[in-house]
């Protein structure tokens, strides 16, 4: 439906997740889309963005799944929502396809031909 598509405020919760930074410490996310975890390809910030511009060009891994994934700058991030980093998951809305082909991302399919994840 169209509705599922377009970007609109919704109420719900922000859920807070840690990736990790290969030494072990924290990068938290803020999202409403916990479900999406084991989609996510990358971490991406604001590039102008002070909070990560040491993250840009490192990696994290994932909570639960462990799979490491890059963390990236792109303009369309927002620094106000959330911790101002967003997880790009395969395919949650229309900014992660925007990211995914910009960005030149992998897709991350979790659910396979027989239904199961």
């Amino acid at each position: 439906a169209q509705a599922e598509i377009e970007a609109r405020e919704y109420p719900g919760a922000y859920h807070r997740v840690a990736y990790h930074r290969p030494d072990g410490s924290p990068v938290y996310v803020e999202t409403t889309r916990p479900e999406l975890i084991p989609s996510a390809v990358a971490l991406i910030a604001h590039p102008d963005d002070e909070r990560y511009q040491g993250l840009f060009g490192t990696t994290v891994t994932s909570p639960v799944f462990g799979v490491e994934i890059p963390v990236v700058a792109h303009h369309l991030a927002e620094m106000d929502k959330g911790a101002g980093i967003a997880m790009c998951c395969t395919f949650g809305d229309l900014t992660d396809v925007q990211w995914w082909r910009e960005l030149d991302l992998p897709v991350r399919a979790v659910i396979g031909r027989d239904g199961r994840l």
